[in-house]
């Protein structure tokens, strides 16, 4: 099965938009498992704006919080009615009418961020508490539990085509990271392979009219490598073991590095993508990647020993061309 963590579940909106209610009955609801944050870059940028600081490197870093996919925001953001009728109920220590006012139309100039796929747009007006922590709850372990390839794929697809850019922009483009696991499956006396691995898209990619001779050489190369570092075929002519940090693919074309490390009965898989075309091609790489992972586990007894397999990818520009 797959397993797509959550790394961090930020919870962001004006003031009494309901955040330290969710904060407190999210974790009610699923007995503290996940990392919850009460505000984050989002509100750092906001304030920031309000008070007239420099906002570039809160900008940049509200964007490289959310482009790992990995982590979930939150966005609170009921209707403007409901947050004036809580604060007059309330008070607050910080904030006047006009001034909370003035902080709600900042997060409502990134109601863009609503379509991004780690973004839920929460608007809390008619929901009780109870209710609110359920949808929250309910969209994380969704996430984490119901994805496919094809549901990766699409979130990266989806992040990207949602992006802000401008009109002289000549691509949508963005850098993106994000982690999965795969368990290894054992059938009798077979060699183990991953759970989601089909034998059916094996064929269709490495016959695929055009990419098909591009992941064959992939597979030849880093096979090669992995195989002649184990049995000492390297300039130390040293045998390597499943420690061996040697297990690397690298080449200047899209799929510019692989490298295979097994600790503790996992195999770490990281992959960078200088460049992918996201509509056109991601979604075949992605699953020709997760193919060699099951693949080197099929192949090579030495690696039969493996429980999981933690794909870690980093894609440096995962781009639309317009």
């Amino acid at each position: 099965m797959i397993r797509f963590p959550t790394n961090l579940i930020v919870l962001e909106g004006p003031d009494a938009s309901g955040k330290s209610s969710l904060y407190q009955d999210v974790h009610k609801h699923s007995s503290f498992k996940w990392n919850i944050q009460d505000r984050s870059w989002l509100s750092m940028l906001v304030y920031g704006i309000m008070y007239g600081r420099d906002t570039s490197a809160l900008a940049r870093g509200m964007w490289e919080e959310l482009t790992c996919l990995n982590n979930r925001m939150v966005f609170v953001l009921p209707p403007w009615q409901t947050i004036k009728e809580r604060f007059e109920k309330r008070g607050d220590d910080f904030q006047n009418e006009d001034s909370l006012k003035r902080v709600y139309s900042l997060f409502e100039e990134k109601d863009w961020l609503f379509n991004m796929p780690n973004v839920l747009h929460l608007d809390n007006a008619e929901l009780d508490q109870e209710e609110s922590a359920a949808k929250v709850a309910g969209w994380v372990l969704t996430k984490e539990e119901d994805f496919g390839l094809d549901e990766i794929a699409a979130e990266v697809l989806r992040f990207v085509s949602n992006m802000p850019f401008t009109s002289e922009a000549k691509d949508c483009e963005s850098t993106l990271n994000f982690t999965f696991y795969d368990d290894v499956v054992r059938n009798g006396s077979s060699s183990p392979c991953l759970e989601e691995y089909d034998v059916d898209i094996e064929d269709e990619l490495l016959t695929d009219e055009e990419e098909g001779e591009y992941y064959k050489e992939i597979t030849e190369k880093f096979m090669s490598k992995v195989k002649n570092e184990l049995d000492g075929l390297n300039e130390y002519g040293e045998e390597q073991t499943l420690e061996s940090r040697r297990f690397v693919y690298a080449d200047d074309r899209c799929i510019s590095f692989i490298q295979a490390m097994f600790r503790n009965k996992t195999l770490d898989f990281h992959v960078v993508l200088r460049s992918s075309n996201v509509a056109k091609t991601f979604h075949k790489d992605l699953k020709f990647l997760h193919f060699l992972a099951s693949h080197l586990i099929e192949d090579c007894p030495e690696f039969w020993d493996t429980r999981d397999v933690r794909f870690r990818f980093n894609i440096n520009s995962a781009h639309l061309v317009r």
